[in-house]
């Protein structure tokens, strides 16, 4: 276990004469997004008549990869109790300690622009407990299939019926909470009506005096609600909820379901002076995760002590007398009932503080899985953190918060003047378990929890190619699995994907092609000078996004089930046809099947067609910046573009481009790209021919550096025309995890960027051949066009690599409000989008 970074988040004045407990809550997304409340008084130091005891409590979010960059979800005056993201990663549920249900979500999908959905208020109730009902969708990790092939077969998902099904079996978002009184409330919500429906009902005939509780839910759609008052002399009850749809209606049923009672309080045989049972109470009630239903943790503590027992749900076979036995069959029949089973106790000298639940949902086999360890970890109020195995429950690691982050990292405790040891009272496993990411006072810390190498928790190196496969395959982010993976392992991770992303259907490579390439960005930019190879990635996905759009305009003459479609037969002709004339191939095609079929039917050829022109513009730049680089071979070898030419598919999908282009130059000069030249020159014939040779010696496997002429060639593009500027390909320069380029651990401070951003910037700037034009325009990585070079009013900015876009939507014609819609959620790298300050 070694320590990441820390983030001091204070908003507290750190100095005075007062102390005031700084009780946080938070949350972590499945796209690495850490969601947290803290008490702010930042405007007692700005006006001295401002009372410093009025406080203002805040929700915030901030990116892992960039933690010195929050922000600000809504401000209240009443502390915040419960801050949970929701399954997609993009609305959270807030709930304050006055019981206001707050659903709030990104407006526009910009990170630092939230507003409110939907508002609930039970008033004087505190919530204990509060989850999202679950979506049905679940598909587990099994580390025993790593060696099979298909991803269909390594990833099957599972049967896991939703909490709320509405027509046509389609799930419906929602949440659910128990409070202090017994209250089960129940809130469904209707994105397409803007509709809220709520319900509450009391979990027993009764109302109950509750101190903890937890939910879960079963693969039935049942949910499971565990239920204590603290008391160790009393039942931990456990209920089944029932949620459904009656006339309009939310309707709730509750039942009891078996209970248990703590083995500790049996041990103690109920006496309540000398043993010192009386001080002992239930401090936390947990299951093991919100899918994992018949495992609970239960733990309680007292002065000096504290113990979690792990019980488990089986069915518990009863024979009935022979009286209610069926005679027909003679046989004896046995009645199951579920019964809470005691499996271990885990003691230590302080009292619990936390416990941190697995989230990757496991497929359990009869075997334990090798080369994976699922874990839970618990943290104590004396600064230790216990790691526990899943299934085994022993001890894998125990540490101190103190030792483990060093003095450096533990907040001021003679400025604070609070005589305490610093401990975790918040901490959360991230979303495959690699880290842990944990809360003490006003600084958050992140862990590495897993190791490839030595530790108690190691991933084995097929078993991280195996989880990386399953992240590519469920669309979550994977940036808490870089922090286990040293620089040295990610050519071998990279050479490994791809070879298993080719042995998987053509149908499932379209699926997961731009998963895999953004998968590829964050491995390379975590090595040191990867960020040229992670630049071509980036130019890659530009590339297969537009490829699939223009080629899927292209509709046949006449439908049969026999023939090929026409980029089908486009391919064909580029594979088997190696003259290196542009029209000499077009006279062995039929044009009519390359004019899409809206232009056929509507008297929108120029809109169309031209709404396509900054498509193609790129296409022919991208090329130019290929083709003018190839000079490079001869004295730097780690240009940006270096692995793209010897990529046999990609100059196989430019040249193909640049025959629809012509073809569609034909029927429309508008859509076709603009150059500045000396002189006349045809610029498509002389790319599709130096495209064509280069292709042919990747084919024969000869190195461009041996071939006099066609270096000379390309030599001579920049003279014949202006070569634009090389960002408009491969992007700004990519700041996105530059953590891992650095020595842990690092201290940051909500705020303030890093020194290291700036040199990191420095080392990942292009170098430019000679006689490409620079220039200080900005670049829309979208739409590709121009956004001028000063004012940023309007725009949008990824939280990751940078990349810049139009906030508001442009688009006239449907295919390009398609293409806007496609990156409206999230940049093309995957990163969310935040509103640049104007």
């Amino acid at each position: 276990m070694e320590l990441v970074y820390s983030v001091d988040f204070r908003a507290l004045p750190r100095s005075g004469d007062w102390a005031f407990e700084e009780s946080t809550c938070c949350s972590l997304s499945c796209r690495n997004i850490l969601a947290f409340s803290r008490p702010n008084n930042s405007k007692a130091e700005l006006s001295e008549s401002h009372c410093p005891f009025d406080i203002e409590y805040e929700a915030c979010v901030l990116d892992l990869d960039k933690p010195w960059e929050e922000f600000i979800v809504k401000r209240s005056m009443n502390p915040i109790s419960h801050i949970v993201w929701d399954p997609s990663g993009s609305k959270l549920l807030i709930v304050d300690c006055e019981g206001m249900f707050e659903v709030w979500h990104m407006e526009a999908h910009l990170v630092n622009k939230w507003s409110v959905l939907y508002k609930r208020f039970v008033k004087g109730e505190e919530v204990l407990a509060l989850a999202w009902i679950h979506n049905g969708l679940q598909i587990p990790f099994n580390p025993d299939k790593r060696e099979c092939i298909l991803f269909g077969e390594k990833f099957p998902r599972a049967k896991f019926s939703p909490t709320m099904a509405h027509f046509g079996s389609k799930s419906l978002d929602g949440w659910v909470a128990v409070t202090a009184t017994g209250l089960i409330c129940v809130g469904l919500i209707f994105d397409r009506e803007k509709q809220l429906i709520t319900a509450e009902e009391n979990l027993a005939p009764f109302h109950l005096r509750l101190s903890e509780a937890d939910i879960s839910f079963a693969s039935s759609g049942e949910i499971l609600v565990a239920t204590s008052d603290g008391l160790m002399s009393s039942t931990i009850q456990c209920f089944t909820v029932r949620i459904s749809l009656q006339q309009g209606q939310c309707a709730v049923q509750c039942e009891a379901s078996a209970s248990l009672y703590m083995k500790s309080q049996m041990d103690y045989n109920g006496t309540n002076n000398d043993d010192g049972s009386q001080a002992l109470h239930i401090t936390n009630l947990s299951f093991m995760n919100h899918e994992s239903s018949d495992t609970l943790l239960v733990a309680c503590g007292g002065q000096g002590y504290s113990c979690i027992e792990v019980w488990q749900l089986v069915d518990q076979a009863l024979s009935l007398h022979r009286m209610f036995q069926k005679q027909q069959t003679g046989q004896e029949v046995a009645y199951k009932t579920p019964r809470w089973v005691h499996t271990t106790t885990i003691t230590h000298n302080s009292i619990l503080t936390g416990i941190a639940k697995p989230i990757i949902p496991l497929a359990r086999s009869s075997a334990d899985p090798l080369g994976f360890v699922s874990y839970f970890a618990a943290a104590y109020k004396d600064g230790s953190i216990k790691v526990m195995n899943r299934y085994s429950y022993q001890v894998i690691f125990a540490c101190n918060l103190d030792s483990l982050v060093g003095v450096h990292h533990i907040p001021n405790l003679d400025m604070e003047k609070v005589s305490r040891v610093p401990y975790l009272s918040t901490v959360v496993q991230t979303w495959t378990g690699s880290g842990l990411v944990g809360i003490s006072g006003s600084r958050a810390f992140v862990f590495q929890v897993v190791n490839t190498r030595d530790g108690p928790i190691q991933l084995m190196p097929g078993a991280l190619v195996h989880l990386l496969e399953y992240i590519v395959n469920t669309g979550n982010d994977w940036w808490d699995v870089l922090l286990i993976i040293s620089p040295g392992m990610i050519d071998r991770i990279c050479r490994r994907l791809s070879e298993d992303f080719q042995k998987q259907p053509i149908s499932m490579q379209e699926l997961m092609r731009v998963r895999l390439i953004r998968l590829k960005i964050g491995l390379y930019s975590c090595v040191p000078g990867g960020h040229q190879k992670a630049a071509d990635c980036h130019a890659k996905l530009s590339l297969y996004a537009i490829s699939s759009v223009l080629k899927g305009m292209l509709r046949p003459k006449v439908v049969a089930a026999t023939d090929k479609s026409p980029s089908e037969k486009l391919s064909n002709i580029c594979t088997t046809h190696l003259d290196t004339d542009l029209d000499s191939v077009l006279a062995n095609l039929d044009t009519d099947e390359f004019i899409m079929e809206v232009i056929k039917k509507e008297k929108c050829t120029e809109t169309t067609l031209q709404s396509l022109q900054p498509f193609t513009q790129w296409v022919t730049d991208f090329a130019l910046h290929l083709l003018s680089a190839i000079p490079l071979y001869r004295t730097y070898s780690g240009f940006r573009g270096a692995s793209l030419l010897k990529d046999e598919l990609i100059l196989t999908t430019l040249r193909e481009l640049v025959i629809i282009i012509r073809i569609w130059g034909l029927i429309n000069p508008a859509c076709l790209p603009h150059f500045s030249s000396t002189s006349h020159v045809d610029v498509l014939a002389i790319i599709y021919k130096l495209l064509t040779r280069v292709w042919l010696y990747c084919q024969d496997g000869g190195s461009l550096e041996y071939d006099e002429g066609l270096m000379d060639e390309c030599c001579e593009l920049p003279n014949k025309l202006s070569v634009p500027n090389m960002k408009q390909s491969y992007g700004e320069e990519n700041c996105s995890y530059a953590i891992f380029g650095q020595d842990f651990p690092q201290m940051f401070s909500l705020g303030v960027e890093p020194d290291f951003l700036s040199e990191t910037k420095r080392e990942r700037c292009m170098y430019m051949p000679d006689g490409i034009v620079e220039t200080t325009q900005k670049h829309d990585a979208i739409r590709h066009i121009h956004l001028g070079s000063r004012s940023l009013n309007g725009v949008r900015e990824c939280c990751r690599c940078g990349a810049l876009s139009l906030a508001n939507m442009t688009a006239k014609t449907t295919t390009m409000k398609s293409w806007e819609q496609r990156f409206v959620k999230t940049c093309m790298c995957g990163g969310l989008w935040k509103l640049c300050n104007t």
